[in-house]
This record gives C-alpha cells, sequence and structure tokens, in this order.
C-alpha cells in the first residue's frame, strides 16, 4: 500500500534512476578536477597526455605511455613504458600497470630466469579501474582491456590477457596469463581463471570458483573445479540420497 503523504516517483530500473540523480550533484566535482596535474606527478617527457585530464599526486607515467582526453588517474598510480590508456576512462589509487609478468623458465643448471616481457597494456576507453590492482604487460604483443569493462579493486590481470567489452572483474579475481575473458562477462570476487582459460561472451563466474577449462558463452560456473551449475545440481542431489 502506497503512503498518501509521499510522493513517489516510479522507474522500471529505480536503482539507474537513483545513478542519474547522483551524477547532478557530483557533476561539478568533476569539473573542478579537470586539467589538474598534481605537482608530484612524475611523467617522461614523451609521454602524451590529453585534454582535462586529472593525474593525482606521485603518479608516475613512463616512457612512450599516452593517455586520452577525459581521463582521471588517481595517486600514487604507476604506468610503466609503453601503456596505452584511452579517454574517458578512470584509475584509482595504488595500481601498478604495465609491469613484468610473472613468467620464469629454467636455464641448464635447472635456475629459474625471467621471461622478457616487451609488450605493453592497451587499456581502450570508458574503463574503470579501483586500487591497488595490477596489470601485467604482455611478452609479445598487449594485454587488452576493452571498452567499457569494469575492473574492481586487489584484482590481479596477468600478462597477455584479454577482457571483452563490457565485462566486470570483482575484487581478489586472478586473471591467469593469456586467458580470454569475453563480452559482457561476469568473474564474481576471488574467482580464478587458469592461465590461457577461455571464458564465452555473457558467462557468469561465480564467487570463489577455480575456472581451469573453457566456460561457454552464457554459462554459468561455480565451484573448484569450476563446473556448470545444472552440473552442481545433479552433483548435489545425488550426494544427497546417497546420504
Amino acid at each position: 500500500p502506497l503512503n498518501s503523504k509521499i510522493n513517489y516517483l516510479v522507474f522500471p530500473n529505480p536503482r539507474f534512476a537513483f545513478l542519474k540523480v547522483l551524477e547532478l550533484f557530483s557533476e561539478a566535482d568533476k569539473k573542478n578536477e579537470k586539467n589538474q596535474i598534481a605537482p608530484t606527478a612524475i611523467i617522461h617527457p614523451t609521454a602524451k597526455i590529453g585534454s582535462e585530464c586529472s593525474i593525482g599526486h606521485y603518479v608516475i607515467i613512463e616512457e612512450g605511455c599516452s593517455v586520452g582526453n577525459n581521463t582521471h588517474i588517481g595517486h600514487n598510480t604507476v604506468l610503466l613504458k609503453k601503456t596505452k590508456v584511452g579517454s574517458h576512462v578512470t584509475i584509482g589509487c595504488n595500481n601498478t600497470i604495465g609491469g613484468v609478468g610473472f613468467g620464469y623458465e629454467k636455464d641448464e643448471d635447472g635456475k629459474n630466469i625471467l621471461l622478457p616481457h616487451i609488450g605493453n597494456v592497451i587499456i581502450h576507453d570508458f574503463v574503470e579501474i579501483g586500487n591497488n590492482t595490477c596489470i601485467d604487460r604482455a611478452v609479445l604483443g598487449s594485454t587488452v582491456i576493452s571498452d567499457y569493462v569494469k575492473i574492481d579493486n586487489l584484482v590481479h590481470i596477468a600478462h597477455g590477457v584479454f577482457i571483452g567489452k563490457n565485462s566486470l572483474v570483482i575484487a581478489n579475481a586472478m586473471i591467469g596469463g593469456s586467458a580470454k575473458i569475453g563480452e559482457n562477462c561476469w568473474v564474481a570476487p576471488s574467482a580464478s581463471v587458469i592461465n590461457k582459460g577461455e571464458i564465452g561472451n555473457g558467462a557468469t563466474v561465480a564467487m570463489g570458483a577455480v575456472v581451469v577449462k573453457a566456460v561457454q558463452s552464457n554459462q554459468t560456473v561455480a565451484g573448484s573445479p569450476a563446473q556448470p551449475t545444472e552440473v552442481l545440481k545433479i552433483i548435489n542431489s545425488f550426494l544427497k540420497k546417497q546420504s
């Protein structure tokens, strides 16, 4: 029952309507942030910075990097050499983007020798990255974060990963080297994807899932090792009957 003393605004998606209202209040802050580069930021002379950007304190942008227009980079974030960042990107604080991945080969004496990483990281437009996240550069080619991807805090994305448009990767997730994530995917908190793993478009990886084999498009997987949810239902039903 409705309260006659209250005015109601009815929307098919109330949370999105609330978002639009909040944007009205935050617009002034966004305008004040534009064209601000902190005096403590260190930007290499060869780096290219677009217009209306904001770059926080102690940010480091190394040689050969580029940053598009209307991009915000938070305090203490590091863009290592040859990293490419698009326009309308938001990067939080304390991130390391373009670092060397964890790739080793044993020499003739059995010692682990670091594999040189001569690739880079490419972050496309309208991407958002939280705080304390690492994205490693590729051994060859590029680690690619496509348009409208959203990455939470404390995420690790290894060398050579590809993440398709509009996908979300949530806190504490780990994406192994050369893994491919499709478009419109959801990788839940603390999920892990094996190196060279493949996740199809529209797939969901549940919280804490450990993906060790390919996930089909529009499929939901859960558990360790990750299984399609319909398979897990069958297994649980069988176990209940056995007990």
